[in-house]
C-alpha cells in the first residue's frame, strides 16, 4: 500500500516513484519491493513478515538496514509464525498475526496521518 495526498491515475508503482508518497506499508514484502537505494528523505515504512514465510523476510531485513543507514523512519515487525499470506490477521491463529492491523492502526496515529 502506498499513500499520497495528490490525487492521480497514475498506478502504485508511479506513485513510489515521481509523487512523493507521504508513507509506505510493505506488508510480507517480496523481494522486488526492495530498492536499490533508499534516501534521508524516504517516506517513513512500516513494514512486517513472519520468518516461516518462504518469500519475503530477507527484504524485512535489506529495508530495515537500508533505512537505518541514512537515517530514515522505518517501523518493521518480524513474526516467528505465519508464513505468507495471513491477509489481515483473520487467517492466523497466532494471536500476534491477527492484531498486525492493530500495530499499524497505532503507527498512523503516531505519525498523525490522518488528523
Amino acid at each position: 500500500m502506498t499513500f499520497s495526498k495528490n490525487k492521480s491515475t497514475n498506478t502504485a508503482h508511479d506513485l513510489v516513484q515521481k509523487e512523493n508518497p507521504n508513507f509506505h506499508i510493505l506488508i510480507y514484502p517480496e523481494p522486488l519491493t526492495v530498492p536499490k537505494k533508499v534516501s534521508k528523505s524516504a517516506p517513513p515504512l512500516f513494514s512486517l513478515a513472519s520468518n516461516n514465510d518462504q518469500c519475503c523476510p530477507a527484504s524485512i531485513f535489506k529495508l530495515l538496514k537500508a533505512y537505518r543507514e541514512v537515517g530514515a523512519d522505518v517501523e518493521a515487525h518480524f513474526y516467528s509464525k505465519g508464513d505468507h499470506g495471513f491477509n489481515m490477521g483473520d487467517r492466523s491463529a497466532f494471536q500476534t498475526i491477527s492484531k498486525w492491523p492493530q500495530r499499524l492502526a497505532d503507527w498512523l496515529v503516531d505519525y498523525q496521518y490522518f488528523e
